[in-house]
């Protein structure tokens, strides 16, 4: 009876899930992206009153060498009041920073029709 050949095992050609996930992780930035969600979900709680509707916070990203957080208001009337407490809430922010990992040195207010 014939029986075809073995075919050779292919060695080095499949990694193992904990060699490969590492390097998948730092490819989408996971560490990067969990630490900009960590300080996005602060604001809400930091931010006092009425901010806490009319103000989100959208965006953390490195903009000339500096971490910037956007914030995004409902109107300009917003934007002007909260201009005032930009630097109290930056430092309540940076408070966490032993648990984010980042320290935030601006806020941008950006005014959008809806939150």
């Amino acid at each position: 009876m014939y029986k075809p050949p073995k075919k050779p095992k292919r060695a080095g050609l499949m990694s193992s899930v904990s060699q490969v996930l590492p390097q998948v992780g730092k490819d989408l930035r996971l560490d990067e992206r969990a630490q900009e969600w960590a300080v996005l979900s602060l604001w809400s709680r930091i931010v006092d009153g009425p901010f806490q509707t009319t103000t989100r916070a959208s965006r953390l990203r490195p903009k000339g060498g500096q971490n910037t957080l956007t914030v995004q208001v409902n109107s300009a009337t917003v934007a002007a009041e909260l201009s005032f407490y930009l630097e109290q809430y930056r430092q309540k922010l940076n408070e966490y920073q032993p648990q984010t990992g980042l320290n935030v040195q601006r806020i941008e207010i950006r005014t959008v029709s809806r939150l």
